[in-house]
């Protein structure tokens, strides 16, 4: 699994970034994080990979399936800020979750409703969970 913050990453960027991935990379899945909000939900790349995006807010998080494991796919969660994908991995599953927290400019109230957003995506999903996030924190060492 590869998590990425992309910065405002449109759809040929996402595709160029898979591509150097694939070439570079041995990925299954990937969860990016601050994706531009154009991108439609869910769409194939030229090479059979597949985009699932969630809904915009600030800006959306994507997951892209490698095109090996398209098949596996047993469930989707795209109506959230947070999309979410189940696989059904040789028998085990295992949910992936990109998320990224709202921060700058952002009131501590978006903040804890993104939280409580995740924790609805967290009850969602089922097996084995990943979460790639972008947490927007500052922890006191």
């Amino acid at each position: 699994m590869i998590s990425w913050n992309v910065d405002g990453a449109n759809g040929q960027d996402i595709i160029d970034l898979v591509i150097s991935f694939t070439a570079n990379e041995n990925w299954h899945v990937i969860l990016f994080q601050e994706v531009s909000r154009g991108l439609v939900t869910d769409w194939y790349t030229d090479d059979g990979h597949l985009v699932l995006t969630g809904l915009p807010y600030w800006r959306c998080c994507s997951i892209v399936i490698h095109r090996s494991l398209v098949s596996s796919v047993s469930r989707l969660r795209l109506d959230s800020l947070f999309p979410a994908v189940c696989l059904n991995i040789n028998g085990s599953v295992h949910t992936f979750i990109s998320c990224h927290l709202p921060h700058s400019g952002k009131s501590d109230e978006e903040f804890s409703l993104g939280i409580q957003e995740l924790q609805v995506t967290l009850q969602w999903s089922s097996g084995h969970k990943h979460v790639g996030m972008d947490a927007n924190v500052e922890l006191d060492a």
